[in-house]
């Protein structure tokens, strides 16, 4: 028979798997930001990202908003895509926003 250390150290052993099950799979379906900011460089590899989250969104489908600057040009820029999962976990562009300039150096809100 096995010891009390043997048991309670394999029911923190069974513990730990299932939480990490659990997480794994919530992790799967949703966007990632890194996921997401790669999409948009690849497509303008010039721009500076600024800033971009994960917004509204649910299993296989999300919304990134990104804050983006141009070479040469003082203002940023806004803009929100769609995604969608593929079957095979990979992501794929599916909308645009239209862009939106959310700043410009100078600026004074009076």
């Amino acid at each position: 028979m096995p010891g009390p250390l043997i048991v309670l150290q394999a029911h923190w052993v069974l513990r730990f798997a299932v939480v990490t099950a659990i997480f794994g799979t919530i992790a799967c379906g949703r966007l990632t930001q890194s996921t997401a900011e790669k999409a948009f460089l690849q497509e303008h590899p010039e721009y500076v990202i600024v800033s971009s989250y994960t917004g509204e969104g649910w299993e296989g489908v999300g919304y990134h908003h990104f804050n983006y600057r141009k070479p040469g040009d003082a203002r940023m820029y806004s803009v929100m895509w769609s995604f969608e999962q593929n079957d095979d976990g990979s992501w794929k562009v599916t909308g645009r926003t239209e862009e939106e300039v959310v700043e410009s150096v100078g600026s004074i809100n009076r």
